[in-house]
């Protein structure tokens, strides 16, 4: 059974561009189905991609047949997973990164003075899962290149981020360093090649 929803257009233009755009990403035909000029069936996890919120995105221009029985709240929520960006650093190699990557891009962007940092010391937030890891120990096990056990990384750090003057990303960094020097050697390091900085 596919499951999914029907839309109609809001203009004359809106199955053709849409249908347009979907060929252009490669999807899948089975995702969509043109019911007729005005009218398209979309897959549900096609809808899930392209939802941007209400009256946003490429689905701005269709109301949805049976509103009432979208899913408003789970698409919000998918648009809020989708939107989130993963990395797998330690946070000192993170922030390493972004400081060597906003030296590089925003000087192509004539941003040179801007680094992408975090908005205080104190907007590093981390959480160890222990649930998580406790139900990976006990069901799975996780070997290295060599066939060693390896032990599961299942803790999750989130830092809340702004484009800020160079200076005030500097100290911000700085603070973290003073305040865990082990934990923050490779941002020390890069911070002293760039400063010449003495920590």
């Amino acid at each position: 059974m596919r499951y999914g929803s029907m839309w109609i257009g809001n203009d004359t233009n809106s199955i053709s561009d849409l249908a347009l755009y979907l060929e252009e990403h490669n999807a899948h035909p089975n995702l969509y189905n043109i019911i007729d000029h005005n009218t398209i069936w979309i897959d549900a996890k096609m809808t899930a991609i392209l939802y941007r919120s209400k009256n946003q995105g490429i689905l701005e221009r269709f109301r949805p047949v049976n509103e009432d029985q979208l899913p408003y709240d789970s698409l919000e929520w998918l648009q809020r997973e989708g939107d989130e960006h993963y990395f797998y650093y330690d946070t000192s190699e993170f922030l390493t990164f972004l400081l060597q990557l906003s030296d590089y891009y925003f000087s192509l962007i004539g941003k040179e003075n801007y680094v992408l940092a975090p908005i205080s010391a104190e907007a590093i937030y981390s959480f160890p899962r222990e649930l998580y890891q406790e139900t990976l120990q006990r069901d799975m096990q996780q070997f290295d290149m060599h066939g060693e056990d390896q032990d599961f990384v299942t803790g999750k750090t989130v830092i809340h981020l702004k484009i800020m003057p160079r200076e005030d990303a500097i100290e911000i960094l700085k603070t973290l360093i003073y305040n865990q020097p082990e934990k923050y050697r490779s941002l020390s390091r890069v911070i002293k090649q760039k400063e010449r900085y003495d920590f």
